[in-house]
């Protein structure tokens, strides 16, 4: 899955990037947009990433439609279980590890992943602070899969760091 969050772009800015994403991936990797519906639905998203403050699932959902699927950022057990019951189709759960785009925020770690775990039905992954040595350790406790960002946009070699982490998962998800 590819998310395309970029807080500091309007819609009208967002809406040509959205569009290229989703050539590039189509066929290859679901694609959410975050946040924003009206690019979610003219890009043809697979999907749109809400923030655990965002409004109404019921009211996205009756705007975008039931093919539109609907992940919900969530930072405890009681955000994910309303997320849940609130009729999302997946979470983001974090931050797990330190990470150096949310400095200031206390990590989750190990255990909001295993609580969610044991509380929840549907799929859910694990950011913040995921890197390829850490990574096996969500799957371990849980989570559905892992969310990166710094683990490749700052490897020497992306595409090859990708791999090595999608392998990885593969291996841990599949036995």
């Amino acid at each position: 899955m590819v998310q395309l969050r970029e807080k500091d772009m309007g819609s009208k800015e967002l809406l040509p990037l959205a569009i290229k994403i989703r050539k590039m991936t189509s066929g290859r990797a679901l694609f959410f947009v975050n946040q924003d519906l009206e690019v979610a639905l003219e890009s043809e998203a697979d999907g749109m990433q809400l923030g655990e403050d965002a409004g109404s699932v019921q009211l996205i959902r009756n705007m975008g439609g039931d093919s539109l699927l609907l992940g919900r950022s969530v930072h405890d057990l009681e955000g994910g279980k309303l997320a849940e019951n609130e009729g999302c189709d997946l979470l983001v759960a974090g931050t797990i590890f330190p990470t150096a785009s949310h400095p200031d925020q206390r990590p989750n770690g190990l255990e909001l992943i295993a609580n969610l775990s044991s509380e929840i039905t549907i799929p859910f992954i694990g950011i913040g602070g995921v890197k390829p040595h850490n990574a096996r350790s969500l799957v371990n406790c849980g989570a559905t899969g892992v969310a990166v960002m710094t683990a490749i946009t700052e490897a020497q070699d992306p595409e090859s760091e990708a791999t090595k982490l999608r392998n990885m998962m593969e291996i841990e998800l599949n036995g």
